[in-house]
């Protein structure tokens, strides 16, 4: 494995497509592996692909979406609660 890919794989670094670079075997070959560090990267949510915690990407949606989200929480939170104390 090269340091190029691992440094991508970690998700410390992304991709970019430079023109005027010539398509040989080897660069098209390191290409792909690159495309597949950066993938694993992404879906594993590795550095610059990690996603925030949920509670703070939910503060981060408009206020009305913000509010119907809090509000779902809050009745299906009461509901379980009232079941609870039916029993």
């Amino acid at each position: 494995m090269v340091v190029n890919q691992e440094v991508v794989k970690l998700g410390l670094a992304h991709l970019h497509h430079t023109e005027g670079i010539p398509s040989t075997k080897y660069y098209i070959k390191l290409t792909e592996q690159l495309v597949k560090a950066q993938l694993y990267a992404e879906k594993k949510g590795r550095g610059v692909w990690k996603r925030p915690p949920l509670r703070d990407r939910i503060r981060q949606m408009p206020s009305n979406l913000y509010s119907s989200v809090k509000d779902y929480v809050r009745l299906k939170f009461t509901r379980k609660k009232d079941e609870k104390l039916k029993e």
